[in-house]
């Protein structure tokens, strides 16, 4: 679990920083104390709703540079790496965000030019840190339903969980292999991003959580009944028996192709 930060006197004695508003200062902290490994928050309006502080302070924060703002509305510190050192680095989640920024010589966030992003655009099979044994222990633990599985959606599936702090070697990274498929694996991954819980104690437990839940949704979509679409039940319509005149009348019954369960074997 996340618990300890630092600040770096270099960057918070500044008169740059300590002209700025008493409630900037304190949310600078607030939003340091909450960041992943790498300085990333994901719910920064939240945060400044829970501690207090205005919008303008977090608007002076950004226009002083010293938060960096993605579209998505996910924020990174642009000091972090000069306030902590972190030998050991839990993995974020973040990682198309990682991967427009780059560390200057002073060891500041700054955002990609788009020369450079076209540069590092290449395919995520590219220079993977993984080895044949890796690879081999995945591979070894596909399905009858994945063996049409193409190698680079293989290495993907590896590289992915990997980069989220989840050993492709490991009990759970193997079932995850074995058993989701690439889509389902990043479709679980983007998910987590986007509703990772306050205070999360256990990323890791939190992200297989998720890809889990879309394994399971799109497993359940396969199996659905076409008649009823899921539901077990289905609209009759037949000839009024009360009636001469052909009228009709129409009632719910339990799908006979499902059974009324509403998902096929």
């Amino acid at each position: 679990m996340r618990q300890r930060r630092m600040f770096d006197l270099a960057i918070v004695d500044q008169d740059l920083f300590q002209t700025m508003s008493l409630g900037s200062k304190y949310l600078y902290f607030e939003l340091g104390l909450r960041a992943d490994d790498y300085g990333f928050v994901a719910n920064p309006k939240a945060i400044i709703k829970m501690v207090g502080t205005a919008e303008n302070d977090f608007e002076i924060l950004a226009e002083r540079g010293y938060v960096k703002i993605f579209r998505s509305g996910l924020i990174v510190i642009t000091d972090w790496n000069i306030n902590n050192t972190l030998t050991k680095k839990r993995p974020t989640i973040f990682l198309d965000e990682l991967n427009q920024l780059k560390i200057t010589v002073s060891k500041k966030y700054e955002f990609k030019s788009k020369e450079e992003l076209l540069l590092n655009s290449g395919d995520v099979t590219e220079n993977l840190d993984v080895n044949d044994e890796i690879i081999e222990t995945v591979a070894k633990d596909i399905t009858n339903d994945k063996k049409s599985v193409i190698v680079g959606d293989m290495l993907k599936c590896v590289e992915l969980l990997n980069a989220v702090g989840i050993s492709a070697t490991s009990a759970k990274g193997r079932k995850l292999g074995k058993e989701c498929t690439l889509e389902e694996i990043q479709d679980g991954i983007q998910y987590a991003k986007a509703h990772i819980p306050n205070n999360c104690k256990n990323m890791e437990g939190w992200i297989i959580s998720c890809i889990e839940q879309q394994h399971a949704k799109k497993n359940n979509l396969k199996k659905q009944c076409p008649d009823c679409h899921g539901s077990g039940k289905i609209q009759i319509i037949e000839d009024d028996p009360d009636k001469d005149d052909g009228s009709k009348v129409g009632y719910m019954s339990a799908c006979p192709k499902c059974k009324g369960t509403g998902l096929l074997k």
